[in-house]
């Protein structure tokens, strides 16, 4: 069951209700999202092709009669205004994965998750 919290916003200073999910719920997303072949453990985050930032996708490239790049999240976001594509349909088996390294999974999910996800 998710967390339900109050807040303020600091900008309006209206008071929000906002729901924090579970760790449990957090790795069945991860889960969903392997399963999709939308996300890819790596050992560790390539370098952008267009740039010198840390990609965090792996994506096929229209413009480019459909080759593969590494994207950091600035060049990702210029395609997706590009292709006028949201990043839900970017992402898949044939299109693109979002790029995770073990260590950066386990820090959201936890240890026993990540070795759930990775069987």
């Amino acid at each position: 069951m998710p967390i339900i919290k109050k807040v303020i916003d600091p900008e309006t200073g209206e008071e929000l209700t906002i729901m924090i999910p579970t760790q449990e719920e957090i790795c069945q997303y991860f889960k969903v999202l392997k399963k999709q072949h939308k996300i890819i453990i790596v050992y560790q985050y390539p370098k952008c092709n267009f740039c010198d930032k840390t990609a965090y996708y792996d994506v096929k490239l229209p413009e480019f009669g459909g080759a593969w790049g590494n994207l950091c999240e600035e060049h990702f976001n210029d395609l997706l205004k590009a292709t006028g594509k949201i990043k839900d349909e970017m992402l898949g088996l044939g299109k693109g994965q979002e790029l995770i390294t073990k260590e950066d999974l386990i820090k959201l999910v936890g240890e026993e998750c990540v070795n759930e996800i990775m069987k």
